[in-house]
Parts: structure tokens; C-alpha cells; sequence
């Protein structure tokens, strides 16, 4: 019908104009195109994890345009290399004598947690140098029960290794002839590795070679022990190996010239995670800033070097342009790092460098050997009794260390730079740590071994701490706090520590061996602070009232043995004692996590940090950071790919290597030093 026509031709045209609305719509409301940039490694799955210093590593990256237009790119390349900072987890090992032989027995004792081995896959690596006598020494894990795990016995006089477990000895011939060595070894729940130098065994794990602590024992050997390092796959642990019985000497070298690097400030950093974490942690690093000032300085000392034989060493980094010079008496050695010669009198040598370099003199019998990283260059005669060493350095070169070692007894002279910073570790000791030392292994007191308790530090306030003991027992602790004590007149102490509930206490003493010279005690449910300390031959005491936070500051200023104490910032004593100078630092914190320890000598660029708390979480400290940036133009849609390597020639645990292209947006890999 014409009606209905009429209505299905104007359904239809209203169907269409409202198709026609919809399209229109979708057209004019149609979001842009995205525009983003799409940046990648290639071939990302082979990029290294470990390297090596001195190697090349190539990788490449893309960067794809889906800008929309053309765009340019500024790009950076960084690498930031880091060292870990185990001043916070970096335990001591004590290697002890026992006996007063020529050549005595010595061992490590220890029961510090952070060397506690209690995973299934772990990695011990040394060094060690064999000196004189017997040439044996041996490695052991010893259990909390007192029992060896495992031991490594190595007789270097038969070439024969001895691997002692499970009432069982594996005997191993080696065939190095050398007197320095490497010991590497790899454990596994299943198998065990054990290269000595080159030679390498394959063990099995039949029991459980974890749960212990790492011991050596030398006897009628006397043996250098160095790099012992704990790897436990997740952290690399370096432990500070203590020779207990080493003769330490430190001599402040003189300058004839403006300083090469000039102290500005030395500030700390300080910060602490929120308290619901786990890791609560209050950081403290001596952060200095120096500037350069001169081009070359000479370093000399009125100090003689009263041994016979003995090796001189100057261990350096240098710039392409710089010299260093080292004399000895009628030695004369010139080192052009520009030329890579050594000139020695009137012989040139060229020489393979390295990105720090090691440059020793090795005094025997008025002959003197002189290498330079292990190279061999000339041998002299002459007498080099009572020699003293001067060091010159041109174009700035930096010194890591200038030292002399007695070749075939344990003694050591540290020639300390006067513009350098000087930073040393030490432990936390309790007193009855102090009274362990002085003992020989097995000490019983009312038959039960001799360990540390935490016994409070105050306690024994005016005892002669040698009293009762044997010469042999005397000694051992006379050198102890020989090696430990505090020379200087003017010193500031400071410890930081975590009391969440604020309801323990915390002790610091200062003592030499005869007597305590002042002891601070920090009471938290008191809210008070008491002072015992020695003036005019008497003891006395002061209590003061003190306000407490969960965090607290305890700081010691020592000036001519004037000494003034603050808590967080507060002063709350300042007396004239006796004595502040010449003991040690011992602590007593029972529960509490002390966070930070340390003392700075306030007339040299000395600094000694106590040993902290093994829980407390370390950041890494950047080393050195190299920048490359460049630009490139990229059409839409189209992609440029960048080659690009890295050659890591310095010192480093970890390091970043990082692609920024702005707007946040980067890509990173990590790699972990296998050196």
C-alpha cells in the first residue's frame, strides 16, 4: 500500500542518517594514534653477569620510533661502577699464637656471627705466603660443637693435600713448587671443589659441611694468610684477618710541599628506613671532600726501617701523565707512566701496566730485588739496614698503600700519607672478649670453656686485667692492646644504636690494661646517665637526668684529657680526668641493635669504625661513573640500533651499565666482578 511505502522509505532514511551520525562520530571522537618509543636490548638473554677487569664486553640496543613524526633522540650511556661497603658486615678472624717457640702455633678462634656458614652452597677463597719452617697449614669448618666438619691440611714440604672428614683422609698430591698460594673452595649439597693453586679435586658432599666457622691453624710455620673471602652465591663477604701476633707500626710520613689533596669538610651521612621495615638502620660514612691542589709532593719519614729483611712496597693508581719515584738509600727508581719506563740508575725498563700498579723493593741478606707487579726488573747489593724511604709523586698519583713487611717474622710498618684519609676497621669487644683473648684455646673457667657473654663492661672497674695470668698470657693480651688501643691526645667517639621499647641498657668503657679510665652508662627505663671515671686517683661517679628517643646518639669529645659527653645533642658532662688517652673502647649493648661505632682522630685524617651489627642492611658505595651521550634522529616507525662495549679497568664489586633516553625511560643490566 502507498501508506506503508511510504513509512519503510522513511525508516530507511532514518536508519541511514543515523549510520551516517555514527560514523561521523567515531571519526571526529577517534583518539589519537599512541606514540611511545620502544627501547630494548638485543639479544638481551647473553648479556654477561660476570666480568673480568681489563676485558671488552660488546652489547647492542634499539631504540624503535612510534612517535608519529620524526624525532631526535639525546641518549646516555652510563656505567657506574660500586664497591660493596662491608664496614657494617666486614667481620674480623684473629689469628692467635700459642706457645712462645720461634715459630709457634697459630689459630683462629671465633664465634662472630657474621662469619657463621650455615648455607648448603658456599665459596672460601685465600691467600696465603709461606715464610719459613714446616710449610703446613691447614683450613677447617669447625661446628658449635666444637668439632672439625671438615679439614684441609696442606703440606707444601711432601706436595701432599689432606682433605679429613667423616673420620676419613683423602690425600691429594699437588704440584706447586712456589711459596705464594691460593686455596678456592667451592661446597655443594652434593659435591666439593678444591683447587689449590692449579691443581684442582673433585670431592664429594656426603654430610653436611655447613653449620660451623672458619679456623686455620699453622704449626712451627710461619705463613701470611690474606683475601679471605666468604661467598655465599647471594653476597661476597671480605674478612678482615687479623694477625693478633704482628708487631704494627704506623709512621707519619713528612712533605716537603703543599699537600696534593686538600681536606675541605668530612661530613657524615645519616638516614634511616621507617621502623616497620625490617632493617631499621641509622648509616654513618665519613663522606670527605678533597680538592687538588698541587701537581707533585714528596713524602719521606725520620724513622728507619730497623729490619734485615724486609720488602718495601708502594701499591698506586696513576694518570697517563704522571710519575712516582721511590728511593731507598742509594736506590733510585723512577716510574713514567706517559712512557711506561722504569728507570733504575742508569738501566731503562719498559714495563706492563696495570689500572693500579705494584711496586715492591725485597730487602734479603743486603740484596735487593725490585719488581713491579709481580715482574721481576733488577737485583742490587747493598746495605739497606736502617734505610729510609722516600716517595715522590708527579701529576697526582694515588696512593693506596706505602708499607714495610718483615719477610720472615710478623711485623708490619704502615707509612700513613698525611693528606690521605686514613679509615680502620676493629671489633666490639666486651670485656670478658678482652679475657678470652689473653687465654689459649681450651681456657676453662669453673669447667666450662671461656667465651663471651656479653658480661657488662663495668664490672671490674679498677682490675689489673693481667692479674693471675702467665707470661705467655700476659703477653698475648700486652699485644692485644697494643694493637687495639688509642694513641691519640684529641679524638671524638660516636655510637648510634636502636632501643625500639627504650627499655635496655648501654655501656662504653675506656680502659687500658691496668684500670678502667671512664665508663658511660646509658640506663633507658631510668632515663638517666652515669659517668664513672678517674680523677685525681679517685674513682667518681655523676648521674645526670637525659631525654631518650628510639634512636639514640651517644658522642665522646677527648681533648688533652679534657672529655665532654652528649646525648643526641644534648651535653650532659664535661670534666678534666686523669687519663683519655692510651686504652681501648669496649662495649656492652646486651639486645640492643647498635647501629653505627666509630672514632675519628681529630688531628689527623684517622678514622677507626667499630664492627657493627651483622643485620644491618649495606648499600654499596659508588666507586666511579663514566658518561657517554650522543643523538640520533629516527624517522616514524623506522628503528637505529647502537653497538657499544664496556672495558671495566678499575677496581669494582658491582656495576650498572644504563641506557637513558629521557621521559624516564631506561633500560639497565648489572654485572658482579669475578676477580
Amino acid at each position: 500500500m502507498p501508506e506503508d511505502d511510504s513509512l519503510y522509505t522513511a525508516m530507511i532514511w532514518a536508519l541511514s542518517i543515523g549510520i551516517i551520525i555514527v560514523i561521523v562520530t567515531l571519526i571526529l571522537t577517534r583518539p589519537a594514534p599512541e606514540s611511545f618509543t620502544e627501547l630494548y636490548f638485543n639479544n638481551h638473554t647473553i648479556l654477561p653477569e660476570y666480568v673480568s677487569q681489563g676485558t671488552k664486553y660488546n652489547y647492542s640496543f634499539t631504540m624503535h620510533n612510534l612517535e608519529n613524526n620524526a624525532t631526535n633522540y639525546n641518549y646516555t650511556i652510563s656505567t657506574e661502577l660500586y664497591q660493596l661497603d662491608y664496614s657494617c658486615e666486614n667481620p674480623d678472624l684473629y689469628l692467635e699464637t700459642q706457645g712462645n717457640d720461634t715459630i709457634p702455633t697459630r689459630y683462629t678462634e671465633t664465634n662472630d656471627q657474621a662469619l657463621f656458614i650455615k648455607e648448603k652452597d658456599y665459596n672460601i677463597s685465600f691467600n696465603y705466603d709461606i715464610k719459613t719452617g714446616l710449610k703446613i697449614i691447614s683450613y677447617k669448618l669447625v661446628g658449635i660443637d666444637g668439632n672439625d666438619k671438615y679439614e684441609i691440611r696442606i703440606d707444601h714440604q711432601k706436595n701432599l693435600a689432606y682433605f679429613i672428614a667423616d673420620k676419613k683422609i683423602i690425600v691429594m698430591n699437588i704440584t706447586s713448587t712456589t711459596d705464594s698460594h691460593k686455596l678456592s673452595l667451592q661446597v655443594s649439597n652434593l659435591t666439593t671443589t678444591l683447587q689449590i693453586d692449579d691443581d684442582i679435586f673433585y670431592l664429594s658432599t656426603p654430610n653436611d659441611y655447613t653449620i660451623g666457622f672458619p679456623r686455620f691453624e699453622t704449626t712451627n710455620t710461619y705463613a701470611e694468610i690474606y683475601n679471605f673471602v666468604i661467598d655465599r652465591k647471594s653476597a661476597k663477604e671480605s674478612v678482615n684477618l687479623r694477625i693478633a701476633d704482628s708487631k704494627y707500626q704506623e709512621y707519619s710520613l713528612i712533605k716537603n710541599s703543599n699537600p696534593t689533596i686538600l681536606i675541605q669538610n668530612t661530613k657524615f651521612l645519616a638516614d634511616y628506613t621507617p621502623e616497620e621495615l625490617v632493617y631499621n638502620k641509622l648509616y654513618y660514612q665519613p663522606v670527605v671532600v678533597a680538592k687538588h691542589i698541587s701537581q707533585s709532593a714528596t713524602y719521606y719519614t725520620n724513622n728507619s726501617i730497623n729490619l734485615s729483611s724486609y720488602t718495601v712496597r708502594a701499591y698506586f693508581r696513576m694518570n697517563s701523565n704522571s710519575q712516582l719515584k721511590l728511593g731507598l738509600d742509594n736506590i733510585k727508581i723512577i716510574y713514567d707512566r706517559a712512557t711506561n719506563n722504569i728507570t733504575i740508575g742508569n738501566q731503562v725498563f719498559n714495563v706492563t701496566t696495570t689500572s693500579y700498579d705494584d711496586l715492591i723493593i725485597k730487602i734479603i741478606d743486603n740484596k735487593a730485588t725490585i719488581m713491579l707487579n709481580n715482574e721481576e726488573l733488577l737485583n742490587m747489593t747493598g746495605n739497606y739496614k736502617d734505610a729510609m724511604p722516600v716517595l715522590e709523586t708527579i701529576n697526582y698519583v694515588n696512593i693506596l698503600e706505602f708499607s714495610a713487611k718483615a719477610n720472615e717474622e710478623p711485623i708490619t710498618v704502615n707509612f700513613k700519607l698525611p693528606d690521605k684519609v686514613q679509615q680502620s676497621y676493629a671489633g666490639l669487644y666486651t670485656l670478658d672478649t678482652i679475657k678470652t683473648i689473653s687465654k689459649p684455646i681450651g681456657y676453662k673457667i669453673n669447667n666450662t670453656i671461656n667465651t663471651t657473654n656479653n658480661a657488662s663492661a663495668t664490672q671490674d672497674i679498677n682490675a689489673n686485667l693481667t692479674k693471675g695470668l702467665t707470661e705467655d698470657d700476659k703477653q698475648r693480651l700486652t699485644d692485644f692492646f697494643d694493637r687495639q688501643k688509642l694513641p691519640w691526645t684529641d679524638y671524638r667517639i660516636s655510637a648510634s644504636y636502636l632501643d625500639r621499647n627504650k627499655d635496655q641498657n648501654f655501656t662504653l668503657s675506656f680502659r687500658d690494661i691496668e684500670k678502667t679510665l671512664y665508663t658511660i652508662t646509658i640506663d633507658s627505663k631510668e632515663k638517666t646517665i652515669t659517668t664513672n671515671y678517674m680523677q685525681n686517683n679517685i674513682l667518681s661517679t655523676e648521674t645526670s637526668n637525659i631525654t631518650l628517643s628510639v634512636i639514640t646518639r651517644l658522642s665522646i669529645d677527648a681533648t688533652n684529657n679534657t672529655l665532654s659527653i652528649s646525648i643526641n645533642d644534648q651535653n650532659v658532662f664535661n670534666k678534666n680526668l686523669d687519663k683519655t688517652t692510651d686504652g681501648i673502647i669496649i662495649f656492652d649493648y646486651g639486645n640492643i641493635t647498635l647501629l653505627n661505632a666509630q672514632v675519628e682522630d681529630k688531628n689527623s685524617n684517622s678514622i677507626k669504625i667499630y664492627k657493627r651489627q651483622t643485620n644491618v642492611d649495606c648499600r654499596p658505595l659508588l666507586v666511579d661513573r663514566y658518561i657517554y651521550n650522543n643523538q640520533t634522529t629516527i624517522s616514524d616507525k623506522a628503528s637505529a640500533t647502537i653497538n657499544g662495549y664496556v672495558i671495566f679497568d678499575q677496581p669494582f664489586d658491582i656495576a650498572k651499565v644504563q641506557i637513558d633516553i629521557g621521559n624516564n625511560q631506561e633500560i639497565h643490566y648489572w654485572v658482579r666482578n669475578i676477580q
